[in-house]
């Protein structure tokens, strides 16, 4: 299984255990977040969980990925504006976004269904335009 066309998560107390890259839709290698985030978690007593890679994906220096709740992830990077998040875009906004967008899809194709069936053509005269 492709880690990076399948998303598998792990549910423990209705809270969802992501892993950063599938939170940040990006690998944080290079950069000390996935440090910073760990050590959070600890300070905090956030549970943290393990995930064996796939076999393909596994590389000397790891086997598995560490999993962190899903809230605790949007909490700790709401609380970072000092980081450099512009490529990143959290899971949960996204996920917001989307509703959004097909709430305001649901409501256009709503209002065009109404002016469609009201139009008149302004320039012709009818005897039932008149407001009297």
């Amino acid at each position: 299984m492709n880690t990076k066309e399948t998303q598998q998560v792990m549910k423990n107390n209705d809270d969802t255990y992501i892993s950063l890259f599938e939170y940040l839709g990006k690998g944080s290698g290079g950069s000390n977040i996935g440090r910073e985030v760990t050590a959070e978690a600890i300070k905090r007593g956030v549970d943290i969980k393990y995930r064996m890679l796939p076999k393909e994906a596994q590389k000397p220096e790891y086997s598995q990925v560490q999993l962190y709740p899903v809230s605790f992830l949007d909490e700790f990077f709401a609380t970072k504006p000092e980081m450099d998040l512009t490529p990143i875009v959290r899971r949960s906004a996204l996920i917001e976004i989307h509703q959004r967008l097909e709430e305001l899809e649901f409501k256009f194709a709503t209002l065009l269904k109404k002016l469609e069936n009201n139009v008149t053509n302004s320039n012709e005269y009818h005897d039932d335009d008149l407001p009297f």
